[in-house]
């Protein structure tokens, strides 16, 4: 059992991908720094730094804050933890995100997330995470077989 959201959760999802090569490879490699900063009501936030490298996750790593900036081709999914929460379970619920749970639907009018950047390349950064969404969704959506439980 892996409590969400934890780097050992993530990195369940890291080994998911790992294992699936050929259907990452159908949807086309990813070359980008995800990191997932998750806003707490207690007033703390945690981050949490996704690498992908063509059709693997090569790392993953809770981290203090996003390194941002030129060359990093890095962007920021942003949102309260209730947020992330409602779409892990209705991921694990459904065994894959529900239309009104998808990464698509939750950032496109950016509330109830936000994909961010900062520095000089900053929309190409925030376009990253739009290219490579299908494969990023597939990614969340791996987090069906993982054996998980929330914080309260």
């Amino acid at each position: 059992m892996h409590e969400f959201p934890s780097e050992e959760w993530f990195v369940e999802l890291q080994h998911a991908m790992d294992a699936e090569v050929d259907k990452y490879r159908r949807l086309g490699s990813i070359e980008m720094t995800l990191y997932l900063k998750m806003n707490f009501d207690d007033g703390h936030d945690e981050v949490y730094k996704i690498v992908f490298d063509g059709y693997r996750c090569a790392e993953v790593k809770r981290v203090e804050k996003p390194e941002l900036g030129p060359g990093k081709e890095a962007a920021v999914l942003e949102g309260d933890y209730q947020t992330f929460k409602d779409m892990v379970t209705d991921i694990i619920k459904n065994g894959g995100a529900g239309l009104e749970q998808t990464l698509n639907y939750l950032t496109l009018p950016d509330v109830p997330l936000r994909v961010w950047s900062e520095g000089g390349e900053a929309q190409m950064d925030v376009d990253r995470f739009s290219r490579f969404n299908e494969s990023l969704q597939q990614f969340f959506d791996a987090g069906a077989s993982v054996k998980t439980k929330f914080r309260a």
